[in-house]
């Protein structure tokens, strides 16, 4: 079994007064989603007045964006680690999957369609992260888990890629996965095996089994 010890979005180190604002947004934005979270609430529960909050940020849109760029580049720092201290491919999959879950099963399950829905701008930033640094994630580990051994040597990584992106799209997909319906993190956990099944060998599944007893 491996143990992952994942950053806490909730528990930031905050050495500035914008980086305690990044902090409770993002706490909030978690929580409680966008649409719920007003600007009075932030600045209430830090103990500022609204105009010391309004001096270090525009607007709720402003903040938003903040607290999603600091989200990503946490995933980015985790996945970078996960990359350079797993002993294999399996175990990074493994390793950030786990890490993605343990995301989804904290956040109120109608944030992501709240950002896509009324902050189109913020949402496509999520998505040049996934068409980018979460494809070229994608690829790397097929790559990686062809050169050991644990993947079939029958697939195009870029394919893969690929597909691995195209399918988070669709895991969001409220018309075809509604929240109520499908949680988020059983569903993304069913995708992961699903991707991963396809490319392990028999060697791959092994190692995929172990890791998971």
């Amino acid at each position: 079994m491996i143990l992952v010890k994942f950053p806490s979005f909730f528990t930031i180190m905050a050495t500035s007064l914008e980086q305690k604002i990044i902090a409770k947004a993002v706490d909030f934005f978690m929580k409680y989603g966008v649409k719920s979270v007003s600007m009075d609430d932030i600045s209430s529960a830090l103990g500022i007045s609204k105009k010391t909050l309004y001096n270090s940020v525009d607007s709720k849109q402003e903040l938003l964006r903040a607290a999603l760029m600091h989200h990503l580049d946490e995933q980015k720092s985790f996945i970078n680690r996960a990359r350079a201290e797993t002993n294999d491919a399996v175990e990074e999959m493994v390793t950030n999957s786990k890490f993605i879950i343990s995301i989804l099963r904290k956040h109120k399950p109608s944030l992501i369609y709240e950002v896509q829905k009324y902050y189109p701008d913020i949402w496509n930033l999520i998505q040049e992260f996934n068409n980018g640094f979460i494809h070229e994630f994608a690829f790397e580990n097929v790559l990686r888990g062809q050169n050991e051994g644990h993947y079939r040597l029958d697939m195009d990584a870029r394919i893969i890629a690929r597909l691995y992106v195209a399918r988070i799209s669709v895991l969001i997909d409220n018309e075809l996965f509604p929240i109520e319906e499908f949680p988020r993190a059983e569903l993304y956990e069913q995708f992961i095996t699903h991707h991963m099944l396809g490319m392990m060998n028999p060697t791959g599944i092994q190692r995929f089994k172990k890791i998971e007893d």
